[in-house]
């Protein structure tokens, strides 16, 4: 005997997002990625380094062994304009920032002399080196900072006069650029420059340890603060305790470079998302042996009282959890690197249960950034050396790419309410064959994830849909054939 019911169940869940576009951009040899910002008017602008010659996408010389490689792109990730500023060894870009007039700010650094578009010698290992572009890509200025050892990763606070603040990390002595001593193993070195590339004042920031910044900020008050991982203790210009073997320290700058306060925190919050409730998700790894790792997420209050942690399968090779950004719904996305399963674009709810994982099939690459849009779409930001694939568009054009992902924003499962249904399902609990009565349409089965397992189409004199799954949970969404009304049904076998 059949047994007819109702679903009694209403909700809905969100399943995983499709991609909307991806552009593939590169030349003959190796072009990587490392930073990418969307624009108010939604255009997209990225910048990497690239080792490649006039070839595939590269309109322009290769100045030495990598040069910057700058992209401005539409919405739609159509091309606007390129650029590549190098010189005659090489350099590397990290960040990328717009400026108050339209045009950008790239920081990075260079190990080259004065050659090609660079007009200052190197002073150590490597140099910072900022470089000024009009809106339309065209260089403006450029200035290179240094000491005598290496001085690296340049965080980009772009000011209302059309000059910047930079934060990076030196290992450097008085030398150079740089007009104060070394304090510990490395330091804070924050500078800044006018509208026209003159640099106007440096400092060293520093205790006994390892200090290296991770963000410049613009404080209410008007002066500049800089945060970073601190392995100090009170020594040289840190005056606060640190607290445990690692912290935050955040330090107040006046407008002139003078330190005006400092704070601590219990762990890097630059390095960590906040997210709806008010707390933050931490993403990276933990190391358990020489060669054995895990994923490794954590929530934390603003205080830095842990409010839960989630540690992931031990794994062989490197495994992590990195690109965290926070959901419209109070949850979060963020990338799983794995060594056998590649790169997965992951969500999970506010108190750490994963709802969905897609893998994304873009070959062995790199993910360097994942960027939440207004509209709640991702934009993702990669290295690949994949030809075309299930998610990727365009053929590689050397041995690595710029691979920019679009991803829609999720959709909603909705599963209706029973004063709703108009279509009856049997039997439910189901076995292996689910019966839909008084249909014409097409069913679509989706899993717990969100992802489409099935479809069929049914009638009235055919109305059996085959449920080879494994015991669980399922939706089933009806579209009827001539309303195009839908209708879904949440199903258990």
């Amino acid at each position: 005997m059949k047994k007819m019911l109702l679903l009694l169940f209403s909700g809905f869940l969100y399943a995983q997002p499709t991609i909307d576009w991806d552009k593939t951009l590169g030349g003959a040899y190796s072009d990587e990625v490392m930073a990418i910002k969307t624009l108010p008017d939604g255009k997209i602008i990225l910048v990497g380094s690239s080792d490649s010659e006039i070839s595939g996408d590269k309109t322009e010389y290769c100045r030495g062994y990598n040069d910057y490689w700058a992209f401005l792109l539409e919405a739609d990730g159509t091309p606007i304009w390129q650029t590549a500023i190098g010189a005659d060894y090489t350099e590397t870009a990290r960040k990328i920032e717009p400026a108050p007039d339209g045009g950008f700010f790239i920081s990075g650094e260079s190990w080259s002399g004065a050659s090609g578009d660079k007009t200052l010698p190197n002073r150590g290992v490597n140099d910072f080196w900022i470089v000024k572009l009009d809106a339309d890509g065209n260089l403006l200025w450029e200035r290179s900072v240094g000491g005598d050892d290496r001085d690296e990763m340049g965080y980009l606070l772009p000011l209302a006069d059309g000059g910047v603040v930079v934060a990076g990390a030196s290992n450097s002595g008085i030398s150079g650029d740089k007009s104060q001593s070394l304090r510990g193993i490395t330091d804070y070195w924050v500078f800044r420059i006018d509208n026209q590339g003159q640099l106007l004042w440096e400092k060293t920031i520093g205790g006994g340890g390892y200090d290296f910044p991770t963000r410049i900020s613009l404080a209410q008050n008007g002066n500049f603060l800089v945060s970073g991982s601190s392995r100090s203790a009170m020594t040289g210009d840190r005056t606060i305790p640190r607290i445990g073997t690692v912290d935050n320290w955040i330090v107040e700058l006046s407008t002139d470079g003078q330190i005006v306060g400092q704070q601590a925190q219990p762990f890097d919050f630059d390095l960590s998302e906040l997210i709806s409730d008010g707390n933050y998700v931490v993403c990276g790894m933990k190391q358990y042996g020489p060669e054995t790792t895990g994923e490794y997420i954590a929530k934390r209050s603003p205080s830095g009282a842990l409010i839960w942690e989630f540690n992931g399968p031990i794994t062989i090779g490197l495994v992590s959890a990195k690109c965290c950004v926070s959901a419209p719904d109070g949850g979060f996305y963020y990338i799983q690197e794995h060594p056998v399963t590649g790169n997965t674009l992951t969500k999970r709810t506010t108190d750490g249960t994963l709802v969905w994982q897609r893998p994304i099939d873009m070959g062995a690459g790199i993910v360097r950034a994942l960027y939440k849009q207004p509209d709640n779409s991702l934009i993702m930001a990669t290295m690949s050396a994949a030809d075309i694939t299930s998610d990727k568009s365009e053929i590689s054009r050397g041995q690595g790419d710029y691979w920019i992902v679009k991803f829609n924003p999720e959709s909603e499962l909705s599963v209706d309410a029973p004063s709703q249904s108009k279509i009856v399902a049997y039997p439910n609990p189901v076995e292996n064959v689910l019966y839909l009565s008084n249909t014409d349409g097409k069913v679509e089965i989706f899993n717990t994830l969100g992802q489409k397992i099935g479809n069929a189409e049914v009638s009235q004199t055919h109305n059996s849909v085959s449920f080879p799954y494994a015991s669980g949970n399922y939706l089933v969404r009806f579209t009827d054939q001539i309303s195009g009304e839908t209708q879904t049904l949440k199903i258990i076998k």
